[in-house]
């Protein structure tokens, strides 16, 4: 069949048929518009070739969106980078950016052997910064209410609020009071103190003493402590016998090593001051009873226990090296020196007790102070 010229009448149908299907097509594109998709871009490194693509990404991350609108519309390029891990698993790291400056960036791993798992994980984490952006940049959008104005002339009511996206929260003015302050604390403190060295045997006796805080982590210790029970070392050919009794004196200055709400550590060093009480009897009675001063550089390692209220238990490790080690002789019969007990060069005294705080430490009131609750982006 030839080709011939179309007649009007066929040609003017013809049209009418082209514009007939041409209208829908065109009023579906504009009522939808194509979604930019350059805001989301991935790639894959060896092994993590089942890891979800650009457009599978993209997919899921607007099925997780809550807010309104075009991922695109948030301003932020999202770069996602899939890696297989050595062992077993995959990595994924998510790198934020608002034009070429770096808003944040994160990394998930996974052990498992498909990327599966991770690949809901990386759409959800997307999803989350974008929603947060376009909240952020839809509630900067909203104009602000007009303000009804009354006719006084020079009174006119507040603004009506403006809608919040409850992401922000207004800042606070900061108070201008002065920083909480600690008060001296006084302290009285008893229990029982053991010495191991400064009397020939173990020696037991009961311990009192003070303590003074000036500022919270350091105290400054003051104790007695008074060893009354004999402690007896007789003599060789049975005929005798030297009784000992000992008390001392200890000044220390402690430093917190730790300090919860309810214990403590403190690391004490100091010196003590004492005397040796010795009596003889029996072959020696004549030679008469005597004193020795004893001195000894003191270091501590004190425990505290707090009770409750003003109440704590305490407990104090010591160790001394006394400046002189006394040294305690007789004569026998012959003429002969023997020792009976000489001081080691070191002896340890330990006390355990309740220590009750006559003047709590207490802070500067805090009414009025407030604190800028602002909330700022932060995605790290």
């Amino acid at each position: 069949m030839g080709c011939g010229v179309m007649s009007p009448r066929r040609l003017g149908a013809a049209l009418l048929t082209l514009l007939t299907f041409a209208r829908p097509c065109c009023a579906e594109e504009s009522a939808h518009p194509r979604e930019e998709s350059n805001w989301l871009a991935v790639s894959k490194g060896p092994g993590a070739n089942g890891c979800l693509g650009s457009d599978e990404l993209r997919a899921a991350v607007r099925t997780r969106l809550v807010t309104v609108g075009s991922p695109a519309e948030s301003g932020l390029l999202v770069q996602v980078d899939w890696a297989a891990l050595a062992d077993e698993g995959f990595r994924a790291i998510i790198e934020l950016r608002e034009g070429e400056k770096p808003v944040g960036a994160r990394t998930l791993t996974s052990r498992q052997a498909t990327c599966d798992e991770l690949g809901q994980a990386v759409a959800i984490a997307v999803a989350l910064a974008v929603d947060m952006r376009l909240s952020l940049t839809q509630a900067a959008s909203v104009p602000e209410a007009p303000v009804a104005r009354t006719e006084a002339p020079k009174a006119s009511p507040a603004p009506a609020p403006v809608a919040s996206s409850g992401l922000e929260r207004a800042p606070t003015r900061p108070s201008s009071e002065p920083p909480p302050e600690m008060k001296r604390a006084i302290a009285l403190r008893g229990g029982a103190a053991m010495a191991v060295g400064l009397l020939p045997e173990l020696a037991l006796g009961p311990s009192i003493g003070g303590v003074l805080h000036p500022w919270r982590r350091v105290s400054f210790d003051l104790s007695a402590s008074l060893f009354p029970f004999e402690v007896v070392t007789p003599l060789r050919s049975g005929r005798g016998q030297v009784s000992y009794q000992a008390g001392l004196t200890t000044a220390l200055a402690c430093a917190a090593l730790a300090d919860a709400p309810s214990v403590a550590l403190f690391a004490c060093g100091g010196l003590s001051v004492g005397a040796i009480r010795y009596v003889p009897s029996g072959e020696i009675q004549g030679s008469g009873a005597g004193l020795r001063v004893v001195a000894n550089p003191t270091s501590s390692l004190l425990s505290k226990l707090r009770l409750g209220g003003a109440w704590a238990a305490v407990l104090s490790l010591g160790l001394a090296v006394p400046l002189v080690r006394q040294r305690f002789v007789y004569s026998d019969t012959s003429g002969t020196q023997v020792e009976l007990f000489k001081m080691p060069s070191v002896f340890g005294v330990f006390e355990l007790g309740l220590e009750y705080e006559l003047t709590n430490r207490t802070k500067a009131p805090t009414k009025g102070r407030a604190r800028d609750h602002t909330r700022t982006e932060s995605w790290q």
